[in-house]
């Protein structure tokens, strides 16, 4: 009886810190810092910054550091012909 209750109780709080959390990881592998960015796209830090200033990869400076918006370099990868 007071398992049941307690699971009632607890059940919705769970679930809303699993939904932050897993928020917070696909924000965290979103925007990556442009060495972790240049890792995975397979080139040096230089072309990714040289790409950045050109315009051709979304980034975000955040104080001193640039990161790159991998969602929107995935959706540009998929939408090219």
């Amino acid at each position: 009886m007071l398992e049941h209750e307690l699971r009632q109780v607890l059940a919705p709080l769970v679930r809303e810190i699993v939904k932050e959390e897993l928020e917070r990881a696909q924000l965290a592998q979103r925007w990556l810092p442009v060495g972790q960015a240049a890792e995975k796209l397979g080139m040096s830090d230089r072309a990714v910054y040289m790409r950045v200033r050109r315009g051709q990869l979304p980034a975000k400076k955040m104080g001193r550091r640039l990161f790159i918006d991998m969602a929107a370099v995935e959706h540009q990868l998929d939408v090219l012909p």
